[in-house]
């Protein structure tokens, strides 16, 4: 069975929408109106992968990032509607958040940490495996919720 809106809308409409963290919907039929309820419904959403998805356009995506501020990473690739300059855009804004710099108006001065290491996922796949999911695959939803919030880095 086809992905496509509904599905996804009916998902982030259900009870694992307030709770939703990583969500794979990648090389499926969904549009803006699947971001939207993301985007409304789903507020500890961290990882999101829609590549491969040709129904998203700029706009839908940007808008969907702007209005959520805990979406820390994003699979876009292939997806035929957005540009690479919003990509670029959109990479930007995920670093900055990614690093903390969205809630640190002022620049502080960095000091090293004794023993502390730095770990970067620089790949989706590595960073939904955590979760559960993959950023690749068949066309299906996958996710994973988690009702403590403390978990969330």
């Amino acid at each position: 069975a086809d992905i496509g809106d509904e599905e996804v809308v009916a998902l982030a409409m259900s009870t694992v929408g307030a709770v939703l963290e990583c969500l794979s919907v990648n090389d499926t039929e969904i549009t803006r109106e699947a971001l939207y309820a993301l985007q409304g419904h789903c507020p500890e959403l961290r990882r999101l992968d829609i590549s491969f998805c040709h129904g998203i356009t700029e706009h839908s995506m940007v808008d969907m990032i702007t209005f959520m501020p805990k979406l820390k990473a994003l699979n876009a690739r292939g997806c035929r509607g957005i540009p690479n300059e919003a990509m670029f855009f959109v990479a930007q804004l995920l670093a900055a958040r990614a690093l903390g710099l969205e809630e640190t108006p002022q620049p502080k001065r960095l000091r090293p940490r004794g023993g502390a290491g730095l770990s970067v996922a620089t790949d989706l796949d590595d960073c939904c495996a955590s979760c559960g999911s993959t950023a690749s695959g068949a066309s299906s939803i996958s996710s994973t919720s988690s009702a403590s919030s403390a978990s969330s880095a």
